[in-house]
């Protein structure tokens, strides 16, 4: 049992028992193993109540389907791509609906090299297998268990460059019991000293532990586009870096002056690691937190992208308020949230907003990204719920406040 609805852009996600059902996971496998032709897969859970349960159909249907399977447990999903690509894996399955609450549920999917599957392209390729169950191998795969959170760390470290006793800042952690086991093995091999107050810098992960949002020592948040900023124009100087349409374009200012060759993608993480991979870029830090890098083979690492923070500190002896402000002078407003009755209204609005602002330079990649000379917005369909975001971004602070207050008036028409 399924619903068409849960197959999404990036994953498939919905409320378990409801759009879907055990039988549909172990369906799944099957399926995804017959598509990618898979000899070895890569199985993990998040530490939600359902998981456990849906893992085990998930890998019941793999090795019915003739592969094997590694079952890394309970992990966040870096440390599941980094099972894929390390163990040479020709797909993989996380059991995990990320931030959404303990009543859904849902599966990130890739195939060799942790490469993305989005729940749409699966099921377009896939629908008959899902529906009636892959054909049944006349030789069983095994399962095996396996922790790899000691070579995650270890390839974490390596990649920073960093030495044990090298990072003398306190710092904070946010995040629940599953993922800061992961990364307290990080910085317990660093030697870091984690503190619960007098921190200087914070690190407050999400739920499955793909986004890092950063945290100055009184706990307000660091925009996502001036870390990415920042982490460009210190390492990247010379080398492509990909950005998504949120960006400020006083951040995007910054990377220039820094040598930085920037290139726009669509919101997601299928997308952006799409277009890392075909303009060989080296880095990507979205605006929502989650953190991209070569050396991680384009996929998220949240372990890395707080290594490579912290050792911009080092480096420079400043501290994150001063080196965010170092980014960029623009003002910019948070992520502001239109619900919607039906999604079929998106384009209208979209086309209404597009008109009356036809003088400016748009475009059109994901949804739309008005430019004017000293201010400009963007507005485009989430691509997981049934709402229209708007940033606006401007020379002066006076001047985005002006125009958030005639776009949010025009939207609410």
């Amino acid at each position: 049992m399924f619903n068409e609805k849960i197959f999404k852009a990036y994953d498939i996600r919905g409320e378990y028992g409801k759009d879907f059902d055990d039988d549909f996971a172990k369906k799944l496998g099957g399926a995804l193993s017959s598509h990618v032709n898979a000899k070895k897969m890569v199985v993990a859970r998040d530490s939600r109540p359902s998981s456990e349960k849906l893992s085990r159909e998930v890998m019941e249907g793999i090795v019915s389907a003739g592969a094997s399977v590694i079952n890394i447990g309970m992990a966040s999903t870096p440390l599941f791509y980094f099972g894929v690509i390390s163990k040479g894996a020709d797909g993989g399955i996380m059991v995990t609906a990320s931030h959404l609450g303990d009543e859904f549920n849902g599966f990130k999917i890739t195939k060799e090299e942790a490469m993305v599957i989005g729940g749409d392209e699966l099921f377009e390729s896939t629908k008959d297998l899902l529906r009636e169950g892959a054909p049944a191998s006349k030789k069983k795969g095994k399962i095996s268990q396996k922790d790899i959170v000691g070579e995650y760390v270890e390839a974490s470290i390596k990649h920073s460059g960093l030495k044990p006793g090298e990072i003398n800042v306190p710092i904070k952690f946010v995040g629940n019991e599953m993922v800061l086991r992961e990364i307290n093995s990080v910085t317990d091999a660093l030697n870091i000293n984690v503190v619960d107050s007098d921190w200087e810098i914070g690190f407050e992960f999400d739920a499955d532990g793909d986004r890092l949002i950063i945290l100055n020592s009184s706990g307000r948040k660091i925009r996502g586009d001036l870390i990415g900023g920042l982490l460009a124009g210190h390492y990247m100087h010379g080398k492509k870096v990909v950005y998504d349409l949120r960006y400020s374009r006083g951040v995007l200012e910054y990377m220039a002056s820094k040598g930085v060759e920037t290139i726009p993608s669509k919101i997601g993480h299928k997308f952006i690691k799409e277009v890392m991979r075909e303009r060989d870029a080296e880095l990507c830090i979205e605006q929502s937190g989650h953190m991209y890098f070569k050396e991680t083979g384009y996929a998220e690492s949240s372990a890395l992208g707080m290594l490579r923070i912290l050792n911009t500190i080092k480096e420079t002896g400043k501290d994150i308020d001063e080196l965010a402000r170092s980014v960029s002078s623009w003002s910019t407003t948070d992520e502001i949230n239109f619900n919607l009755e039906s999604r079929d209204k998106i384009q209208e609005i979209l086309e209404r907003i597009k008109k009356k602002y036809s003088d400016s330079n748009i475009n059109e990649m994901d949804g739309i990204r008005v430019e004017y000379p000293n201010w400009g917005f963007l507005l485009r369909p989430s691509n997981t719920e049934q709402k229209l975001r708007l940033i606006i971004d401007a020379r002066e602070a006076d001047l985005m406040d002006e125009k958030r207050e005639e776009l949010v008036s025009l939207l609410q028409e």
